[in-house]
């Protein structure tokens, strides 16, 4: 299931651009969106307080040019 949602997330990523870099809470936007195409809901949140959790958005949202 956890590698279901992980390439659930990169694909969403990858069609839309995934949240705005500006959004205070990439994670809680990405839970939110999953949450929706798996009928799912969100049961725990936690706010991240690191600029790690940004970089690994602007990674991710990067393009593979090889």
């Amino acid at each position: 299931m956890e590698a279901r949602l992980n390439l659930a997330t990169s694909d969403w990523i990858r069609q839309t651009g995934g949240p705005p870099l500006s959004h205070p809470n990439h994670e809680r936007a990405a839970a939110e969106e999953i949450a929706t195409r798996f009928g799912g809901r969100i049961v725990l949140k936690v706010t991240p307080t690191s600029k790690r959790a940004a970089q690994v958005w602007v990674r991710q949202r990067q393009l593979r040019l090889f």
